[in-house]
């Protein structure tokens, strides 16, 4: 893990060496949504070299998880 910030504005991470690209995406969105109670919309990217970049960010019509 070579970044992770997370604020009610969004998540951002980078992983290198990424295994499992699509589970950490997943786990990246959950933590989002659960941490501030909203909606997400998540982007990501996997590089050749295995470099996954993530960003989450609100829903821009943000819906509240109880």
């Amino acid at each position: 893990l070579r970044e992770f910030m997370m604020g009610s504005t969004g998540l951002r991470l980078r992983l290198e060496n990424s295994t499992l690209h699509l589970m950490v995406v997943g786990i990246a969105q959950a933590l989002f949504e659960l941490a501030f109670g909203m909606g997400s919309e998540v982007e990501w990217e996997l590089s050749e070299d295995s470099v996954l970049q993530v960003e989450v960010t609100p829903q821009k019509t943000s819906m509240r998880i109880t």
